[in-house]
């Protein structure tokens, strides 16, 4: 009896192994979620774009879903609280390392596995098409003699576009009044309206208001065919990384296999000359890195941030 026992839980043993075994090696068995920490924008465009091909390496779907608030924090905190899986992603940009170093109930860097770095954008700074200013020193010209009366747009406290127009706040000594928004698209129609006179936005979602005649540039992070005879923030005086990245995240809990699993999807996708092209079309340019280059990647920005962070108050409790 005893020895037919011990072949019984040998087996189940065994079968437990080989159930685990084929569990790891269907993933994904099922659509893989991203959770976009914003109310739309460009992380929202890049991260649609980037699921739209991931079927194309991984089989399964990807579904984006919408968590905006708290300058990012409340989706990614849903992802640092779902099930550590791989079925649930979080997609984000500089925010996820500049948020942990202002809010003290945040997650941490350690939270998180970074994966992929899907895209990177030029930033602008931009005005109404009738707005009195031309560039960047015509309109500092004017905050310095109206000061604390001229709002700005930002898409939450924490967020990279709100550290950015700090940067250039305290690079040109200018006193502007901040308005917050859930993300990048409250924050354009805003200014369409004239509620706000001044934001800071990536090209992807720049250029078709530009071109449209509704919205007219004021710096550029770096010279670009796209919008000629715009200067750059460092040809006015500011100086800075004002380019901006996006990427995917998971759980640091998530298996290894798991991991490499998306890791080789995800680099696969980077190399898709239709998704390079679908991302040159909306005015934007393929990352460079997934795997551990990205997280070797996250780690130096992270050092960067630290620094620059903390020019940014503390939140009021």
């Amino acid at each position: 009896m005893k020895k037919i026992m011990m072949m019984v839980g040998a087996c189940f043993l065994m079968g437990a192994f080989i159930a685990g075994e084929a569990w790891a090696q269907a993933y994904p068995a099922r659509p893989i979620q991203i959770v976009v920490p914003w109310a739309g924008g460009d992380t929202d465009l890049v991260t649609r774009l980037f699921s739209s091909y991931m079927p194309n390496h991984l089989v399964q779907p990807a579904v984006v879903l919408n968590k905006p608030g708290a300058g990012g924090l409340i989706g990614t905190e849903f992802v640092a609280k779902a099930p550590a899986d791989g079925y649930t992603l979080v997609a984000n940009g500089p925010a996820h390392l500049i948020v942990p170093k202002v809010q003290e109930k945040a997650y941490s860097l350690d939270s998180f596995i970074p994966l992929v770095q899907m895209a990177k954008n030029k930033s602008l700074l931009l005005v109404q098409k009738d707005a009195p200013w031309n560039t960047l020193g015509d309109f500092v010209a004017d905050a310095k003699k109206n000061p604390g009366t001229i709002p700005y747009g930002i898409p939450g406290f924490g967020s990279w576009h709100t550290l950015m127009l700090a940067i250039v706040k305290d690079s040109t000594k200018m006193d502007i009044v901040p308005v917050t928004f859930p993300g990048n698209a409250p924050l354009v129609a805003a200014l369409l309206g004239g509620h706000i006179k001044l934001i800071l936005i990536e090209k992807p979602i720049a250029l078709p208001h530009v071109k449209g005649g509704t919205l007219k540039p004021l710096a550029i992070s770096e010279k670009d065919t796209d919008f000629p005879g715009v200067p750059t923030y460092e040809e006015q005086g500011v100086k800075g990384d004002f380019n901006n990245w996006k990427a995917l995240f998971c759980r640091a809990e998530v298996p290894k296999e798991i991991v490499k699993t998306l890791d080789e999807a995800f680099q696969k996708v980077l190399g898709d000359k239709a998704y390079i092209s679908a991302l040159d079309k909306v005015g934007s340019s393929v990352g460079k890195y997934a795997g551990e280059s990205f997280r070797n990647f996250i780690r130096e920005e992270d050092k960067k941030y630290a620094e620059t962070a903390k020019l940014l108050p503390k939140p009021k409790k």
